[in-house]
């Protein structure tokens, strides 16, 4: 985790990949741990020099309906329902991803935003829907100016896809590995209970066939 935060604290903008359940959002909940443990050890330090990066973990699917809820206040208002309509850039989404999910810590976050302090983790583009070409799009613009650290995260067909519509192109893809029997079936376990493992378990078989 320690090397995979290094690799996208140094500029390399960074996909990961790989199948439901494989581990793709756990490594981005750890790599934001790792992120936030080092801004911690800085706050609790001397404080010389620039901030780390804080971390700003979204799950792709709740900015996709922040983006949508923007497009449709824009169709009751009368205006066509373009992406000028709502958030134009990667950061005024987050700007407003945020004010929705964050609000205690808005003010601070917003400020790191501002100076380009952030470490920006987007987990599961394959899950925003109508609204992942504008998310992806904003990404992209986003590594184009090379201001900011990002990761990503989506499935194998979702990336083969948005690269064929040459989108992501500046993304690194990092396969991840997906769990063997055991390790699934204890992560399952440690996670639901009774019915829950075993509806989650035919869940899983079904969009396993799938993908």
């Amino acid at each position: 985790t320690r090397e995979l935060l290094r690799r996208v604290l140094n500029g390399n903008f960074t996909c990961l990949i790989g199948q439901p359940a494989c581990g793709k959002t756990i490594t981005m909940l750890q790599v934001a741990s790792a992120a936030a443990a080092s801004v911690s050890e800085w706050a609790h330090s001397a404080r010389d020099g620039d901030p780390p990066r804080i971390p700003i973990f979204a799950r792709a699917a709740e900015l996709s309906t922040l983006l949508h809820a923007e497009h449709k206040k824009s169709k009751q208002l009368g205006q066509t329902a373009t992406p000028s309509c709502g958030p134009e850039t990667l950061e005024s989404l987050l700007q407003l991803y945020v004010s929705h999910r964050y609000k205690k810590y808005e003010d601070v976050l917003k400020k790191f935003l501002k100076i380009k302090r952030v470490l920006l983790i987007i987990d599961g583009l394959d899950e925003a829907g109508s609204m992942r070409a504008s998310i992806e799009s904003f990404a992209d613009t986003s590594a184009d100016k090379n201001n900011v650290s990002l990761i990503i995260s989506t499935r194998h067909y979702a990336f083969k896809a948005s690269r064929m519509e040459n989108r992501l192109n500046d993304f690194q893809p990092l396969k991840i590995l997906p769990f063997d029997e055991q390790r699934r079936n204890y992560l399952i376990r440690s996670r639901l209970l009774g019915d829950q493992q075993r509806t989650f378990c035919k869940q899983l078989a079904v969009v396993a066939q799938q993908t």
